[in-house]
């Protein structure tokens, strides 16, 4: 009975991540075979661009205000609603140009069920990017 008790614990903590919480979704892109960390670099600049572009000028326009006036975006509950529209929108354009140009995305089991974020919903809808 208490090896029981202790491998259940054991398995409830395998999914959490301790005092800094879990690491963010963009480490578990992997990168094609062959290239190198440079290029990387410059894929993930260009699809950061990209993604950017194909924000219409009012999107681009909040998503700019974000990086200035953080704090006046977040006390208005209108505005910061469709302030992080926008950003999951960017990034789903970020994430499929990624795909596009040959990364994948392969998180760890256990990251996927870490109760400390949106994780396990990350994972669900980049499951169309594993391959």
């Amino acid at each position: 009975m208490k090896k029981m008790i202790l491998l259940f614990s054991l398995l409830l903590l395998s999914g959490c991540y301790l005092a800094n919480g879990s690491p963010p979704s963009f480490r578990f892109w992997i990168a094609p075979e062959g290239i190198s960390e440079e290029q990387e670099k410059k894929i993930s600049h260009d699809c950061d661009k990209k993604a950017y572009n194909m924000l219409d000028e009012s999107q681009k326009r909040l998503f700019d205000k974000g990086d200035t006036s953080w704090e006046e975006i977040y006390k208005n509950k209108n505005e910061y609603k469709r302030y992080r529209e926008v950003t999951r929108l960017n990034e789903k354009y970020y994430e499929q140009c990624l795909y596009d140009s040959g990364f994948r995305f392969r998180p760890p089991l256990v990251w996927c069920l870490a109760q400390d974020g949106d994780n396990t919903k990350i994972c669900m809808e980049n499951m169309k990017y594993r391959n």
